[in-house]
């Protein structure tokens, strides 16, 4: 199995059991905007938003959680991050995913035992879980799927979400954007593949909460 294989499968499952309920939401309430889904499932919603993402600063880098980094190489996550970023820059949906990636760097890593780590897990629809964070932005949420959670439950739920959030914020890249109703136009991206397998098997194991600090 190629290190880029190993992105959770789930992220398919949250999109498609998501996209449903967006769809039994919009015959009630017309949803007019756009959602961006990152890869292991944080999900953005485009309502409000403006700005757009300009490339990460020095006080991103600066509040970098290298805890969770194996080796002392936040330099080359950056970087790598950087080119990721740099890769949807020509795309039709660079605006979207430019606003989406402001929302998710600019609301900061949920340090665990944080204010800003508190939440709570939804059932949303089918077995799809949404996960809020309660002292950070409404516009951000964590998608979780039955399949990836042991016990069944909000607690758990939540657990996962949160992992699956700072993951997210470490590694960004775009599973895909959602157009708003009432096709709901997915438009999908591969991952990209300028990680090396070190750093990309650094990243499923962050992913897979395995062997790493949260």
């Amino acid at each position: 199995m190629s290190a880029f294989e190993k992105v959770p499968k789930t992220t398919t499952l949250k999109v498609t059991r998501f996209i449903e309920f967006l769809k039994l939401a919009h015959a009630k309430d017309p949803i007019k905007f756009s959602h961006v889904v990152f890869y292991v499932g944080t999900c953005v919603r485009l309502d409000k938003v403006k700005s757009e993402f300009k490339g990460f600063t020095n006080d991103h880098i600066e509040d970098f959680p290298v805890h969770r980094l194996v080796d002392d190489n936040l330099k080359e996550v950056v970087s790598n991050n950087t080119l990721v970023w740099k890769s949807y820059q020509n795309h039709p949906m660079k605006t979207e995913i430019n606003k989406a990636y402001h929302l998710l760097i600019n609301d900061g890593y949920p340090y665990p035992g944080g204010q800003g780590s508190d939440r709570s897990g939804y059932p949303m629809h089918d077995k799809l879980w949404c996960i809020f964070f309660e002292h950070r932005t409404t516009e951000i949420q964590n998608l979780v799927v039955d399949e990836d959670i042991k016990t069944l439950s909000s607690y758990s739920a939540a657990a996962v979400g949160g992992n699956y959030r700072r993951t997210d914020y470490m590694f960004p890249q775009v599973y895909c954007t959602i157009g708003p109703g009432p096709d709901f136009k997915v438009t999908n991206f591969t991952l990209v593949e300028i990680l090396d397998e070190t750093l990309f098997d650094k990243m499923s194991k962050v992913s897979n909460g395995k062997n790493l600090k949260t």
